[in-house]
């Protein structure tokens, strides 16, 4: 389908229901992408952010900040990890909905 010139893109009819619901499910699934990069941003970043935590003080157990943080980031890592993954399910359960599919996949053999 050609667009004749000085026209643009029309998006759905305000009366067309699918179109509408179609905009508010990609909307959505944008939000939830969101959700899932913030989620996933601070375990990247913080130990790529050496300065944050290049000192000696304040120590845990006799081990140095450097350390102790760098071993709390696992930990915070997987956390934010396993929520981004639930998330994700999320969207891509949505997303399947949205295409006339089951929510979930069938089983491969």
């Amino acid at each position: 389908m050609r667009v004749p010139p000085g026209e643009a893109w029309s998006s759905p009819r305000p009366d067309d229901e699918t179109g509408d619901a179609l905009n508010a499910d990609r909307s959505a699934r944008r939000k939830h992408w969101l959700l899932i990069l913030a989620l996933l941003a601070p375990a990247v970043v913080l130990p790529l952010w050496v300065p944050l935590y290049d000192r000696v003080d304040p120590k845990l157990g006799g081990f140095p900040f450097f350390f102790w943080f760098q071993i709390a980031m696992i930990g915070v890592a997987v956390v934010l990890t396993s929520l981004a993954l639930v998330v994700a399910a999320k969207v891509t359960r949505l997303d399947r909905v949205a295409h006339g599919l089951s929510p979930e996949p069938p089983e491969q053999r």
